[in-house]
């Protein structure tokens, strides 16, 4: 599949504020990264003339924290 990822006009501030102060890590390439979580799903369509039609629904989120480590700020972002 593919498509975009749509980032509410008011979560935009949170989003580059997230992405500047997060923590970062080591990929496997040992790049420096910002780790962000995505969790999708498979959705229907369920109305107007495309129900039915299958779709990818999903949310952005800072990866979980412990409740010992303090975090940077922690936008989630619906699209």
């Amino acid at each position: 599949m593919t498509g975009n990822i749509e980032v509410p006009a008011e979560e935009v501030n949170a989003l580059i504020s997230y992405l500047q102060n997060a923590e970062r890590v080591l990929d496997w390439q040992d790049k420096e990264v910002v780790k962000i979580s995505l969790a999708g799903w498979n959705r229907e369509i369920k109305q107007g003339k495309n129900q039915g039609d299958p779709f990818l629904s999903g949310k952005l989120s800072s990866p979980w924290v412990p409740q010992d480590k303090p975090a940077a700020a922690k936008p989630a972002i619906d699209f």
